[in-house]
């Protein structure tokens, strides 16, 4: 999980320093916002579009999420949970193409939980195999 989520980051940095025009003004900061989340919709139905309000306004461009599910029985099997809160995100136009990713940790409930990356849409990301 921790590896997971440092290569994310690591590939978000070296990805705006090779392509700054594409991806970050130059002389502006990254800034990586964490969240442990504890799976979402434990409590409330709401929990998504709360967090996602509440990290919106730190202007984040990078938010790794901790403790996700993805397609299991309790967070509904169609989904992932990043993919929703990328949704939320997307909720007014200057923000819409959040970016999900996401990286198992281990089986759960039908699905998968585990750990979760929200990018925003002006950062290039690079994915290799």
């Amino acid at each position: 999980m921790k590896r997971f989520l440092t290569l994310i980051i690591a590939g978000i940095v070296c990805a705006n320093a090779a392509f700054p025009a594409n991806s970050i003004e130059k002389g502006r900061r990254l800034r990586i916002v964490t969240y442990n989340v504890g799976a979402f919709g434990k409590t409330d139905e709401s929990d998504i579009r709360t967090v996602a309000g509440m990290i919106e306004e730190l202007g984040a461009d990078a938010i790794a999420l901790q403790e996700t599910d993805s397609c299991t029985a309790r967070s509904g099997r169609d989904t992932a949970q990043v993919e929703l809160f990328c949704k939320e995100m997307d909720g007014s136009k200057d923000t819409a193409g959040w970016q999900p990713f996401f990286g198992k940790a281990m089986p759960f409930d039908g699905g998968a939980y585990g750990v979760g990356a929200a990018i925003a849409p002006h950062i290039r990301v690079i994915r290799t195999h």
